[in-house]
């Protein structure tokens, strides 16, 4: 029987966490720490009943209730379908905040959901050298691991998209993308987007 060791611990306190963006730049705040007097053990680890969130008759993500527990479903759908909205441009929390009518920190802390859950996978810029005179823009490119969610956040039928090529092109933009990245991910690659001042991109 091998050994044990037990750990203990004492005077145990927690802080909110308080997100706020500005002009599309995080910043990070804790409240005053309270006490938490009895704790006996302290977990980063999700616990709770699994909380599926449904839209549009899928189900976008399952959460943990102590994780997302404060989340609106019709903020969070709002936000979705903005992203979807915005597919394959570089837009800023500020933008999907204003479309969605919601404050930039949710945008933010529903993104990071999101991508914790695999659902966006973003394109990055491509930058040149330093004193390259050109202009880029180094805004990520909104994406989806899976284009058909696009298509069910905008409600889009086959009608729909024929009557929209603009919108069918960005989501056939998506699906490239991503497969791109799924073959060039694995030789070790990687791929980026280009886009300079005059609108120019690859």
């Amino acid at each position: 029987m091998g050994n044990k060791i037990k750990y203990n611990i004492k005077n145990v306190h927690a802080a909110k966490l308080t997100v706020t963006v500005v002009d599309g730049v995080t910043t990070y705040s804790y409240a005053t720490p309270q006490p938490i007097p009895g704790a006996v053990s302290i977990a980063l680890d999700a616990e709770g009943e699994s909380s599926p969130f449904y839209a549009d008759g899928i189900v976008y993500f399952r959460s943990a209730t102590n994780i997302a527990s404060s989340y609106s479903p019709r903020k969070m759908r709002d936000v979705i379908r903005s992203m979807a909205r915005n597919i394959c441009a570089p837009i800023n929390m500020s933008t999907v905040a204003k479309d969605a009518n919601v404050a930039d920190a949710t945008v933010a802390t529903y993104t990071s959901i999101l991508e914790s859950l695999h659902i966006l996978d973003d394109i990055k810029a491509w930058s040149p050298k330093l004193r390259s005179k050109t202009e880029i823009r180094l805004g990520s490119k909104r994406n989806f691991v899976d284009p058909s969610l696009v298509v069910a956040a905008l409600h889009a039928t086959t009608e729909n998209l024929l009557d929209d090529l603009n919108t069918f092109g960005l989501i056939f933009e998506s699906m490239c993308l991503r497969d791109l990245k799924v073959y060039a991910e694995s030789l070790g690659g990687e791929v980026l987007y280009y886009r300079d001042k005059n609108g120019i991109e690859c």
